[in-house]
């Protein structure tokens, strides 16, 4: 592909054929005079009126309505409280679980090799070392990452009955 980096002023029509071929484009014979730019111009009269910027003051809201709105905030509250307490035990529980399944089977692995030197004679008067440096840190990183999947689904499980209470009771859903 040829790409023509040259700007021909005196063209007045746009010619893509030096990116469609790989043929070289011929280059204007005549010699390319530069126009002088002019600059824009703007004069501001004193008759030009700037729009008016939009009412400061918000409508005042009616009993009802402030009871509403706050009733909404009230239930959105305990919806998020709720939602990140249910997510958060989950992930420890779950969290815990896996942890623990990694930790079991790190301990099988480091008893077999136990088993496995002893039968050739090599465990006298040495410490038992059951359970890896490794697997305790993959314990640790699936713990954690069972939690934060567990914390994120409460996240969007908590936006989701929000949005639900706003719809439900008109408090501000479609609002900035």
């Amino acid at each position: 592909m040829v790409i023509n980096n040259n700007v021909d002023l005196t063209n007045n029509y746009a010619s893509l054929e030096s990116f469609r071929s790989n043929k070289p484009v011929s280059q204007p014979s005549a010699e390319v005079v530069s126009a002088p730019v002019k600059q824009d111009e703007v004069a501001i009269s004193p008759e030009t009126k700037q729009p008016e910027p939009a009412d400061k003051t918000e409508e005042k809201k009616s009993f009802i309505r402030r009871f509403k709105d706050g009733m909404a905030s009230i239930k959105k509250f305990f919806i998020g409280v709720g939602e990140y307490t249910k997510g958060t035990v989950k992930g420890i529980f779950y969290g815990g679980i896996g942890a623990g399944a990694v930790l079991g089977a790190d301990a099988i692995m480091g008893a077999s090799k136990i088993i496995k030197n002893a039968k050739a004679g090599e465990v006298a008067g040495k410490a038992v070392k059951v359970l890896s440096t490794k697997g305790k840190v993959a314990a640790g990183v699936v713990g954690l990452a069972v939690l934060g999947y567990q914390l994120f689904k409460a996240s969007l499980n908590a936006s989701e009955k929000k949005a639900n209470v706003d719809h439900r009771w008109g408090s501000g859903h479609n609002q900035g």
